[in-house]
């Protein structure tokens, strides 16, 4: 039943076609051309021994899954199936489908860790599915993979209410941690202090040695370290990973009650201009649940006392300290700032040049709330079918509440490559673009740069251009450079019309294709 309605909201949310491997149209618009210009030259690129890298991208500086955005682990997936593709594919539809589906199993299962009935947990599950934060994020695909985050807060409420299996409670949530490092930066930024409040929480209540503790941490450390290297993360290159937007990109004290717009029913509060990508919305369906869901956790907390609840902290800690940074170095109120933390976050400087979005780390606390009130709920209607009619209600509700967001997908097909591009790679091993074209930071034409990308995928060569999430100090520096030579001759130069007078390209043969100047070497 999951899957059914997964694949109904994934089609609903963007549409059928997007389904089709070989309907590529749509992912030459938007962020969706970063990931896919890696995507290209990373599945039809050589294997190498950092399995993430791709050093057909930016050549010759070269680049990786990991800056790109391109999701490490179906850009695997992309390169083995390749072979049984003659032409351009995408897994990246796939990989949409799979992320609500995804999402939907994993809060069955926490429910289900929550003792929470069949019934009740199938509606939760379908709650789960319409959350307002995963559908925000479609623009961004690998974000889609949010059930990393929710699986990792249920592994902490796993670890409380089951401290016969903590061992195994921590492994997995060691082992979703570092797998989430080839999946995307800000989920794995999430989930592995998730899996370090398990493995606290693991001792707390199973009282487990600190010898087994610190073994898991190692393998933690280890792991992660060894999948940075894998993803192209630490890379051979002076990859500058350094960006603006820390303190503006944030998260609003609000954020859980804002829907920026994507509501039918409840009107957006003031935000920003950039924390949208703090956006953390409930949705309407869990905020009708929020009040029963707080008188539950009363009549709980009168039966039990919170002592009972203390082993939890670990997890509210780190998700309370997440959405500390989440907040930012300003925080905000209705888009208004009411604290200045710039003396705080100063010397972690480092840190918030990386991680500069830093409002998405609002999510484990809008997953703990969401999680939460779903549990409550039921713990207060504890007989299955006034408990699954409650969130069946909330799921519908919610789900028809918000807008669909899918008018990006439906993009004109990309020009046909002219057979003048057809066979060039036996001539030549490098396409290089004079001078050199970076989305972001210097002169960029993202229809000529998604041409020669699909060109260079195919010929087998390297492209020194393109549309990264971080790039190489070198590159950077390389911004409008004059062309002095020499020419190459394994080399073919497309020249900016700005750039045909360099004196490198003196004495360059060179000729107009599809309104495409390309250059080589005199032979």
């Amino acid at each position: 039943m999951l899957v059914v309605a997964g694949l109904g909201w994934c089609v609903s949310r963007s549409a059928w076609h997007v389904l089709d491997p070989h309907e590529t149209a749509w992912m030459h618009s938007g962020d969706w051309a970063d990931y896919y210009q890696a995507w290209l030259l990373h599945t039809r690129g050589p294997w190498t021994l950092q399995l993430g890298a791709i050093p057909g991208l930016l050549y010759p500086f070269g680049m990786s899954t990991f800056y790109t955005g391109a999701n490490f682990w179906l850009c695997l997936v992309g390169k083995l199936v390749a072979p049984f593709f003659s032409g351009e594919f995408q897994l990246y539809g796939l990989f949409y489908l799979l992320s609500f589906v995804s999402q939907g199993l994993a809060v069955r299962w926490v429910l289900k860790v929550a003792g929470v009935g069949a019934p009740a947990r199938v509606a939760g599950a379908l709650l789960g599915l319409v959350d307002p934060v995963l559908m925000a994020r479609m623009g961004h695909i690998a974000l889609m993979a949010q059930a990393i985050t929710v699986v990792q807060v249920g592994l902490a409420l796993r670890a409380w209410r089951r401290p016969d299996d903590a061992a195994r409670t921590a492994r997995v949530a060691v082992a979703v941690a570092v797998f989430s490092v080839g999946i995307e930066a800000y989920l794995a930024g999430q989930a592995i202090p998730l899996a370090v409040a398990v493995l606290v929480i693991t001792r707390v209540v199973a009282k487990r040695p600190w010898k087994d503790l610190a073994v898991e941490l190692a393998v933690l450390v280890g792991g992660v370290l060894f999948m940075l290297w894998q993803v192209g993360a630490i890379a051979a290159g002076d990859v500058d990973r350094s960006a603006d937007g820390f303190g503006q990109f944030s998260s609003d004290l609000l954020a859980l009650f804002n829907s920026h717009g994507h509501s039918k029913l409840v009107p957006p509060l003031p935000a920003g201009p950039r924390q949208a990508e703090g956006y953390a919305y409930l949705g309407v369906g869990v905020l009708l649940l929020l009040p029963f869901g707080i008188m539950s956790f009363w009549l709980w907390l009168r039966r039990n006392g919170l002592r009972r609840l203390a082993p939890l902290l670990p997890l509210l800690i780190v998700a309370l300290l997440m959405a500390v940074y989440a907040w930012s170095s300003h925080v905000t109120v209705r888009g208004q700032e009411v604290l200045d933390l710039e003396w705080a976050f100063a010397p972690f400087g480092a840190i918030t040049n990386s991680f500069r979005t830093c409002g998405r780390f609002i999510w484990p606390l809008h997953y703990v709330v969401s999680l939460g009130v779903m549990v409550l709920v039921t713990k207060l209607l504890p007989t299955k079918w006034p408990a699954m009619a409650a969130l069946s209600l909330a799921a519908g509700l919610q789900g028809w509440e918000l807008n669909a967001n899918n008018q990006a997908f439906f993009a004109p097909p990309p020009p046909v490559i002219g057979p003048a591009w057809t066979g060039i790679g036996g001539q030549y091993k490098h396409i290089k673009i004079i001078p050199i074209q970076l989305q972001w930071i210097c002169e960029y034409d993202p229809a000529i740069v998604s041409y020669l990308t699909r060109i260079a995928a195919r010929e087998r060569m390297t492209i020194n251009s393109g549309y990264v999430g971080r790039v190489p100090h070198a590159a950077r520096a390389a911004c409008g450079a004059v062309f002095t030579g020499p020419l190459e001759p394994d080399t073919l130069y497309v020249v900016s019309p700005t750039h045909t007078n360099d004196s490198g390209l003196a004495n360059a043969r060179c000729e107009r294709v599809d309104g495409i100047v390309r250059c080589s070497a005199p032979r």
